[in-house]
C-alpha cells in the first residue's frame, strides 16, 4: 500500500495566504505534470494549462474574477503564480477533466512544498468577450471553456488544520461484513455428500470472475467427471 500517496491527500490544505516569491521553475514543472497525469474520459485529455506569472496579467484576471465575486480584494490570497485550466467543450467529459486535472496539481503541489488553492470564476471570466479575447491571444480556441484557475506560491504561514470528516457522506451498500470489509473473503467447506470441495466467496457483480454456481458446476464435473 502506497501511504505516501493516501498520506498527502490528508495533509493537503488549502492555501489563502503567499508568501510574494516566485516559485521555481522545477516546482513548476512538477505540478504541471501533475496535471497533465490527472485521468481523463477515454484518456482523450481534454484539459489545457494557461501558466500566468507576469505580474500584470495576474493582476488583470484577479481584477476580472473579483468584479465577478462582488468583492474588491484579491480573490487569488496574494499567490505569484496562476494556472487557468480549460477544457474541450468537443468532450462530454470536459467539466471532469479540468476538475481532476487541478486536483491533481493541488497534490503535486503540496508534493513540492508548494501551497495551492482552487480558485472559481473561470468559467464567467471567459465566457465574457474580455476574456475571450485574452483566450485569442494566447492560441485558446473558442470550444474551450474555463473551469477554475489554480493559485500557486509559498505559504505565508502554516497550514491550516483539517475540519473533521463528516462519516455520513459515506454510505455502504451491503452487508457490512462482505467483500468490501474483509480482505480475506475465502470460506472453504466440504460437500460430503458428493464429495466435491466447494469455494464460497461473495463476488463482485463486474469482478470477472465466475459465479458462484459456475464455480460449483466446474468442480463437480472435476470430481465426478459428469
Amino acid at each position: 500500500m502506497k501511504t505516501e500517496t493516501l498520506n498527502s491527500m490528508k495533509e493537503r490544505r488549502s492555501v489563502r495566504s503567499y508568501k510574494p516569491e516566485q516559485i521555481r521553475e522545477e516546482e513548476l514543472n512538477a505540478v504541471l505534470e501533475s496535471g497533465a497525469y490527472a485521468a481523463s474520459g477515454r484518456g482523450m485529455q481534454s484539459a489545457k494549462f494557461v501558466v500566468v506569472q507576469d505580474k500584470e496579467t495576474r493582476d488583470l484576471l484577479s481584477k476580472w474574477n473579483a468584479e465577478v465575486l462582488g468583492v474588491d480584494t484579491d480573490p487569488f490570497y496574494g499567490a505569484p503564480t496562476i494556472i487557468v485550466v480549460f477544457a474541450d467543450t468537443n468532450r462530454s467529459t470536459y467539466l471532469e477533466d479540468g476538475a481532476l486535472a487541478i486536483g491533481n496539481m493541488m497534490l503535486g503541489a503540496y508534493a513540492v512544498g508548494l501551497g495551492s488553492c482552487w480558485i472559481h470564476r473561470a468559467k464567467e471570466v471567459f465566457s465574457s468577450a474580455k476574456g475571450k479575447e485574452l483566450m485569442k491571444k494566447w492560441g485558446v480556441s473558442d470550444n474551450y471553456v474555463g473551469v477554475g484557475h489554480c493559485a500557486l506560491g509559498y505559504a505565508a504561514g502554516p497550514l491550516p488544520e483539517a475540519a473533521p470528516r463528516k462519516p455520513e457522506n459515506i454510505v455502504r451498500v451491503g452487508a457490512k461484513d462482505g467483500w468490501k470489509q474483509r480482505k480475506n473473503a475465502t470460506r472453504r467447506r466440504t460437500d460430503s455428500s458428493r464429495g466435491v470441495f466447494l469455494r464460497l466467496r461473495p463476488l463482485k457483480p463486474d469482478d470477472g470472475q465466475p459465479s458462484f454456481n459456475a464455480q460449483f458446476q466446474c468442480s463437480r464435473n472435476l470430481s465426478t467427471g459428469t
